[in-house]
C-alpha cells in the first residue's frame, strides 16, 4: 500500500508477506490422503463384493444339495412303500415322501431364486399345489383348484412350516372331503391382512369335518402336524365346518 508524508508527498509502500508452504504442504498431503483413502475403499468393496459372490455360491451351492438329498430320500420311501402289500404302510410311506418333497421344493425354490433368504410364497404355492393333485391322482375335472394369492417374501423359517401346512391340509381335502367320486372344488387363499399378518387358508365345498375331529386332538398324523406347525409359526388356527371346511391360519410373516 502507498504511504504518504503529514506533508501530502508520496514516501514509499508499506507491505508484507505470508509464508504459505506449510498451508501447500498440507493441502497437497491432504489431495493424496485422500486418493489414498479413495483408493483403499475401492480396493475394499471389491474384496467384500467377490467375498459376497463367493458366500452366494456357497449358499446356493447348499441349497441344491439339500434338495437332492431331499429328493433321494424321497426315491427311498417310495422305493421301501413297494415292498410293502399292506395299503395303510404305503399310504404312511406316500404321505412322508410328500412331506419330503414339499421341503425340497423350497430349497429348489432358494437355488433358483436371487434371494437365497426368502421365498416367493405365492409362486412356491403354485408348484406345491400342482404337485399334491398329481401326487394323489385327482382329475381337475373332478375337484377344481381355486386360487387366491398376493405376492409375498417370507424367511426359509417361515415358508417351510406353511408350505408343510399348505401341504397336509391340501392333501386331507383331496382325500377325505370328496368320496366315492363326489365332485367340489378347494381353494386356497394367500392374502396379508396387515403391512406384517399373513392368512393363509384352505377351504373346500366337501363332506366336512367331523364333529369330533379337532386339529390340537386326533389321531390323524397330518393334522396334529397342522397344529404343531401353527404353534410354530405362533399362527391362529380357526376351523370352521359349515358348508364343507374351512382351515385358516394368521401369523406375523416378520416372525
Amino acid at each position: 500500500m502507498p504511504r504518504y508524508a503529514p506533508d501530502g508527498s508520496f514516501a514509499g509502500y508499506i507491505g508484507s508477506c505470508i509464508d504459505i508452504t506449510e498451508i501447500r504442504d498440507a493441502r497437497d498431503q491432504l489431495e493424496r490422503d485422500s486418493e489414498s483413502l479413495e483408493a483403499r475403499v475401492v480396493e475394499r468393496t471389491e474384496e467384500l463384493a467377490r467375498r459376497v459372490a463367493e458366500r452366494d455360491v456357497l449358499v446356493r451351492e447348499v441349497h441344491h444339495r439339500v434338495k437332492n438329498n431331499l429328493q433321494l430320500v424321497s426315491s427311498l420311501l417310495n422305493m421301501q412303500g413297494r415292498q410293502f402289500k399292506e395299503r395303510p404302510l404305503r399310504q404312511a410311506l406316500e404321505e412322508c415322501q410328500g412331506r419330503v418333497q414339499t421341503i425340497a421344493l423350497i430349497h429348489q425354490r432358494l437355488y433358483q431364486s436371487s434371494d437365497l433368504a426368502h421365498v416367493q410364497f405365492a409362486q412356491y404355492a403354485r408348484s406345491l399345489t400342482a404337485s399334491v393333485f398329481m401326487a394323489t391322482g385327482v382329475s381337475p375335472a373332478t375337484i377344481a383348484l381355486q386360487m387366491e394369492m398376493e405376492d409375498v417374501s417370507l424367511s426359509v423359517e417361515r415358508a417351510t412350516p406353511c408350505g408343510l401346512i399348505l401341504n397336509e391340509l391340501l392333501t386331507n381335502a383331496l382325500k377325505h372331503a370328496f368320496p366315492d367320486g363326489r365332485c367340489g372344488a378347494v381353494r386356497v387363499e394367500i392374502r396379508r391382512t396387515s403391512a406384517t399378518r399373513l392368512r393363509l387358508q384352505v377351504s373346500d365345498d366337501g363332506i366336512g369335518l367331523p364333529p369330533s375331529v379337532y386339529p390340537r386332538d386326533t389321531s390323524s398324523l397330518g393334522l396334529q402336524l397342522v397344529s404343531t406347525l401353527a404353534e410354530q409359526l405362533d399362527a391362529e388356527l380357526q376351523v370352521e365346518r359349515d358348508h364343507g371346511t374351512v382351515f385358516r391360519l394368521e401369523f406375523d410373516v416378520s416372525g
